[in-house]
Parts: structure tokens; C-alpha cells; sequence
């Protein structure tokens, strides 16, 4: 048998609420303890299969995994007061697993075959420790998966608003989490994480009307509604019993069939904890993409988010920064290596129109079908296309933005969003036989420049 459902969305927005919810049936199980299988196979194995020699490399990198997952991250949230149920997996369940996928990946599986057959090795892996009928798997990065096979499985689609999810980010972080490397930075490397999942999340529910979108508001203020819309979605009839304790809690059974220790979330809209200017950077850089997801300006205020109208600052220093997508500037060099999708967030100081120049290097393996084709856009107008073969590429590219790439920031300046993304990603430890890296890479950046344009001058390149 095939998981009957996956859970997948916003860090920080719910997801394992939802899977609880999902676990309150008799007849339904969500693991919510997380294994991160699926984005793992998904960010290596998308395009080609493992290379042979770099097989059991790739199995190392996955036993680490899936120990810190289900074993280290579970054993934490435990000793911090998680119900002990959680405690579900041992080490011969990683074996299993690390060996089941093993036998996938020596016969050469990838793309949508490789996640089907995920799909039923990660069933089998909890029919093991739970015997009822209908099982899911949460991960949050299950989301990217689903958006790129989304009729593979029954999805679950989990939202939340920027604010809530950065509050939520940086308590975790305050709280000495171990586990929480990924939500520590700036405001812009919070909206850049915000951004790169709600891309995802609009791209599934474009292909895939049969996925359930889940707020994280409605968990708060209509728990049972979403409960009812959970077990609707599985097919199963609700348990009056669990509606009740959705809105009231106080059910130790039911606490024990999820497992967790229930507590209704509340909605906190205060936002004292960020600055003014990052306040308006948090609610405007995230704009284009919340609003498609029911999050625009009205209706957060009638919620009781205090969105900011004027820019609280002076003028913006012009710059180019990595938003999502990109890896760490390496040493030496400074280039910048960037997965199948990265934006770069652009801050402009006063002015109509704008040159961004870019030097990029592609060295996808021979291996790889080209040609390729690195896309670049600002919202929904392409600035770009541009084809490359395998193996060492290097090429500039001289883009023009104007008034229609430009979001004015009152008189202070304007901002534009550029989205990159390369038709192929390669994992060098999983296609190389000599490279270590286990990343998903595309291109990598090598040098980016900004400065005002000439008007009167023809800019090249800027169309594909």
C-alpha cells in the first residue's frame, strides 16, 4: 500500500496541529514527528538517478538524516514536555528504511517513479508502528514535492500569515532550539523562507484542486470546522467527541490516540518584537504572493494585523541581496550556489530604471539532457530566458528593470523581486563521483552588480 495522505506547508504554520487533527480518527494516522524522506529524494533525484559509485555516500547522508529526525528530534521534543507517543521509531527503523531506499535507488529510480515508491516504503515503515488503515507523513518540505507530483497522493496544504510565522521563527530560535539553524537571520532571510514556501504553496493548489488549504487562523478561531474539513477530506465521518475537544480540549484519550498535549492556538497579531522598518518590509515584500493565498492587506487588518502603509525610514542604500534559494557565499570566492529556484531581492535608490548585471556559472553533469533553460522574472513578466548545455558554462547576463518591475517605497526608493529558475538541478554527491556536496544545485552567482540605466541607451539581453 501507497500513504494515504501527505501533510506539507508553512514551517511554523501548523503543520503538526493538522497532522494531530488527522490522527484523532481511529481509523487514521499522521505521523507528525517528521522524516524528511520525501524533500531529501525530491532536491537529489528529481532529474536522474543516483550515480552508482555514489550510492552508498548518498545512504549515509540519509541514515544521519533520518536519525536526527525520527530518533534526536522526537527524544528533544519529549524531554520539553511532548507527549511521549511521539517516541515511535528505533534504530532498526532507520535500517529498514536507509535499506528499502537503498534497493529503490540501485534500480535507477528517479523523478515521479522514486516518489511513488517513496510513498509506499514510507507506509510500510509506519504500518509497522501503527496498524490503522489510513496514514499520512508530515514534513513541512513535504510541500515542494507535492507541488512538482501533486496527483501522486491525497495532499494537505498547511498556510499561515508572515507575521505569525516570524514570531513563531524567532521563538524558536530565542528558545535555544538546536533544530532551529534555518530560521535565524535578517528580515529578508525570514521573508526569502516565507516566500520560497508560499511560491510552493500557490503552485500546488494550481495543479491539484483536490488539495485541502489549511489556515493557521482557522486552527485558532474555528478548530472544529477545520477538523470536520480534515476527516471530509479522508473520507471519514467526524466523532462528535473530537469536535468537542477541539474547542475545549480536556480528553486524556484522545490526547493519547493523536498522540499530543492539546492546547487551541490563539492569534496574536501584536508585532512590537520587529522594528518599524521591519515591520513594513515583512507585510510589503510578501505582498505579491500572500494575496493569491488570501492573505491581502484587508483582510489581515480585519483579523487585527496592523499592516503599515508609509515607509517609517530614510532613503534606501542601493543593494542586491540573495532572498531565497542561494547557499552561503563560499570562501574565496564569494559565489553564491543556487538550487532549482532563488530570487534575489533588489533595493533601489531613487530612480525610473535600473540595470542588473549577473555573472553566473552552470556546470550541470553530461549526464544531463540539455539544453537548459535558466528563466528570470519579476512577478508575472519575463525578463529573460536564457539556454545553456551540460557540463562548464559561464555567461553574463545585462537585464533592465523599469517602472513595471519597480515597487516604489514612498520617496525613499523602490524595490523589485527577481525570481530565478533553472529547468534542472543536479545533486553533485548523487551525480558525481567525486563531489561531496549534497545540495541541489542549478548555477551558482558569481559576481551582481545595480546601478541606474541610461535611457537613452539600448540595453542587450534583456529579452529572451
Amino acid at each position: 500500500m501507497s500513504l494515504a495522505f501527505l501533510v506539507g506547508g508553512m514551517p511554523r504554520g501548523g503543520t503538526t496541529l493538522v497532522a494531530k487533527f488527522l490522527s484523532l480518527h481511529p481509523q487514521s494516522f499522521c505521523y507528525a514527528g517528521e522524516t524528511h524522506l520525501l524533500p531529501l529524494l525530491h532536491g537529489m533525484f528529481a532529474d536522474a538517478p543516483c550515480h552508482p559509485q555514489r550510492l552508498e555516500e548518498v545512504i549515509d547522508q540519509l541514515r544521519r538524516q533520518l536519525r536526527e529526525a525520527m530518533l534526536e528530534m522526537p527524544r528533544f521534543s519529549v524531554e520539553r514536555g511532548a507527549h511521549p507517543g511521539n517516541l515511535l521509531f528505533c534504530e532498526a527503523d532507520v535500517e529498514r528504511l536507509c535499506g528499502g531506499v537503498r534497493q529503490l535507488l540501485g534500480d535507477r529510480l528517479h523523478g515521479l517513479e522514486l516518489h511513488r515508491a517513496a510513498l509506499v516504503l514510507l507506509d510500510a515503515t509506519l504500518a509497522r508502528v501503527q496498524s490503522r488503515p489510513l496514514r499520512g507523513e508530515k514534513t513541512p518540505s513535504n510541500l515542494f514535492a507535492m507541488a512538482r507530483y501533486p496527483q501522486a497522493t491525497r495532499n494537505v496544504l498547511v498556510g499561515r500569515e508572515p507575521l505569525g510565522f516570524v514570531r513563531s521563527a524567532r521563538g524558536r530560535v530565542q528558545g535555544a532550539d538546536p533544530f532551529a539553524a534555518a530560521f535565524e537571520g535578517s528580515i529578508e532571510a525570514s521573508v526569502g523562507l516565507y516566500l520560497d514556501y508560499a511560491h510552493a504553496s500557490r503552485r500546488l493548489l494550481q495543479q491539484d484542486p483536490g488539495a485541502l488549504w489549511v489556515r493557521f487562523e482557522d486552527l485558532a478561531l474555528a478548530p472544529a470546522a477545520v477538523l470536520q474539513r480534515l476527516h471530509d477530506h479522508l473520507g471519514l465521518a467526524v466523532e462528535e467527541r473530537a469536535l468537542r475537544f477541539v474547542e475545549q480540549g480536556n480528553d486524556p484519550q484522545l490526547e493519547d490516540r493523536a498522540p499530543f498535549r492539546y492546547r487551541r492556538p490563539g492569534l496574536q497579531t501584536a508585532d512590537d518584537f520587529l522594528s518599524p522598518e521591519e515591520r513594513w518590509k515583512l507585510y510589503h515584500l510578501t505582498r505579491s504572493v500572500r494575496e493569491p493565498l488570501g492573505y491581502d492587506d484587508a483582510q489581515l487588518r480585519a483579523l487585527g494585523f496592523a499592516v503599515p502603509a508609509a515607509w517609517p525610514g530614510g532613503a534606501l542604500d542601493e543593494a542586491v541581496l540573495p532572498l531565497y534559494g542561494f547557499g552561503a557565499a563560499e570562501a574565496g570566492s564569494g559565489a553564491r550556489s543556487m538550487g532549482r529556484r532563488g530570487a534575489l531581492l533588489l533595493y533601489c535608490a531613487p530612480g525610473r530604471r535600473f540595470e542588473l548585471e549577473l555573472t553566473l556559472v552552470a556546470n550541470l553533469p553530461e549526464s544531463f539532457a540539455g539544453p537548459h533553460r535558466l528563466q528570470l522574472q519579476v512577478g508575472d513578466r519575463v525578463l529573460h530566458q536564457h539556454l545553456f548545455d551540460s557540463g562548464l558554462q559561464c555567461f553574463d547576463l545585462q537585464l533592465e528593470l523599469d517602472e513595471r518591475d519597480l515597487t516604489a517605497v514612498g520617496d525613499a526608493g523602490s524595490f523589485a523581486i527577481v525570481e530565478l529558475e533553472c529547468s534542472s538541478a543536479c545533486c553533485p554527491l548523487a551525480h558525481d563521483a567525486t563531489s561531496p556536496d549534497g545540495r541541489e544545485l542549478s548555477v551558482q552567482l558569481h559576481r551582481h552588480a545595480l546601478r541606474p540605466s541610461d535611457a537613452g541607451r539600448p540595453m542587450p539581453g534583456t529579452r529572451g
